[in-house]
């Protein structure tokens, strides 16, 4: 039977909503995720990622990435891309698996970086531009 493991709970610095958020406010963000992961066995279970993530909306979980346990140490990443409702009360990283027993090696939540938008370069031709 699948069990839900809470990995860690994600600081609030790397959280990060931004300031002008309030209240009903929607808006999206996506966050870089990863974990290297260590268990006793290897039995080909499946093991999922999750992020949970709790906001005016409410609480729930993203998946982020899924496998089954073909090794002792799997790392499990994605891009989890999150629909938000106001500021983020909490965030947690889960793991989802049969298994009581594992270890962690590393974790990583990052939010994804916006790029900067551009102009589109223009073409020159001699003495005419478009």
């Amino acid at each position: 039977m699948q069990k839900l493991h809470v990995l860690t709970r994600v600081p609030e610095h790397i959280v990060d909503t931004p300031s002008h958020i309030t209240g009903q406010q929607r808006w999206q963000r996506s966050y870089n995720v990863a974990g290297w992961i260590r268990f006793e066995r290897q039995d080909d279970s499946p093991v999922r990622l999750l992020l949970r993530v709790q906001d005016a909306a409410g609480a729930r979980d993203v998946p982020v990435d899924n496998t089954k346990l073909n090794s002792k140490t799997l790392l499990l990443s994605g891009v989890a891309n999150l629909k938000l409702t106001g500021r983020i009360e909490r965030m947690e990283l889960l793991l989802q698996s049969e298994h009581d027993t594992h270890s962690v090696d590393e974790l990583f939540v990052q939010p994804v970086k916006e790029k900067a938008k551009t102009n589109p370069a223009r073409r020159v031709t001699w003495g005419v531009s478009e």
